[in-house]
């Protein structure tokens, strides 16, 4: 069991109930005072996220310059201000929470065993996603059991983020963000050709180089990396979609449909009209 597997268990063991989530366009004029909050908003803790934009957050722990990435676990009965910066927007993904018993009755926080309260977050895309899917589904159904899932799941994230990230610093926390900036673009355009020797020179280095400090971040290769995303791509346009199979090979980037079906085959055991056949069977 990894350390986000043994995060998940340990918050599973414990019963969430969401107060709110949202996310917020903050302009110009925003300003937070958590001193203004009363009730429910008072209690618990207020899982904080910025997707975007610049400004400042004030807590009892310090002063934080704000900026992309950044992620706070602020306790909710703790006052907070916080402003926008320069650039007059700032976005943010948040949740208000607190832990009950199984019996309904409300955990006080054990002041010892308190997460800090501050990271950044390396791989920005997957937890806004996350965040994103906490908020749909509490915004959806605010007793959704789906909407505690993704905050679980957020949180665990959260944990394996403070148990790596004191592991990496300087030089290291660099390489860690700036491969994940390279492993966003690859998910996000799965047809593109991505040249290693491209990508090495984005990153400024060598391509031997490159090819080293992104397997040891990723724990594949960038070539392997793109394959495995183009698949998924493919699974998901045979599934979801009505093209055909050599407008399917086109869209992602292959030469030819034989080249994208004896690459399907290889990877996954069945040819692509094999596995639409299935998946439509299963699914009719």
């Amino acid at each position: 069991m990894d350390a986000f597997d043994r995060s998940l268990s340990k918050i599973d063991k414990r019963r969430l109930k969401i107060r709110a989530a949202h996310k917020t366009f903050c302009d110009a004029r925003w300003r937070w005072n958590s001193r203004l909050q009363s009730g429910d908003f008072r209690l618990g803790f207020n899982l904080w996220y910025v997707a975007r934009g610049e400004g400042r957050l004030e807590t009892p722990g310090g002063s934080y310059e704000l900026g992309a990435g950044d992620c706070f676990l602020l306790r909710s009965w703790e006052e907070h201000l916080g402003i926008t910066g320069p650039g007059g927007l700032v976005v943010v993904s948040w949740c208000c929470y607190d832990y009950f018993t199984a019996n309904g009755k409300r955990l006080a926080p054990d002041p010892v065993h308190l997460p800090p309260r501050h990271r950044r977050m390396i791989e920005t895309a997957f937890f806004e996603s996350l965040m994103d899917r906490l908020i749909e589904a509490w915004q959806a159904d605010p007793q959704s059991p789906l909407a505690r899932h993704w905050l679980a799941a957020a949180l665990a994230e959260v944990a394996r983020q403070d148990q790596r990230q004191p592991s990496l610093s300087g030089v290291d926390l660099e390489h860690a963000r700036m491969m994940e900036t390279i492993r966003q673009s690859i998910r996000e355009n799965p047809g593109r050709n991505h040249k290693v020797s491209k990508m090495a020179g984005q990153a400024a280095m060598s391509t031997d180089h490159f090819i080293r400090i992104f397997k040891k971040h990723t724990g594949v290769t960038p070539h392997e990396f793109a394959i495995v995303n183009r698949i998924e791509a493919a699974r998901g346009l045979l599934l979801s979609s009505s093209q055909t199979i050599s407008q399917i090979a086109d869209q992602l980037g292959y030469g030819n449909i034989y080249a994208f079906s004896r690459q399907f085959r290889e990877r996954t055991g069945h040819s692509p009209s094999q596995f639409r056949s299935a998946s439509m069977k299963l699914h009719p």
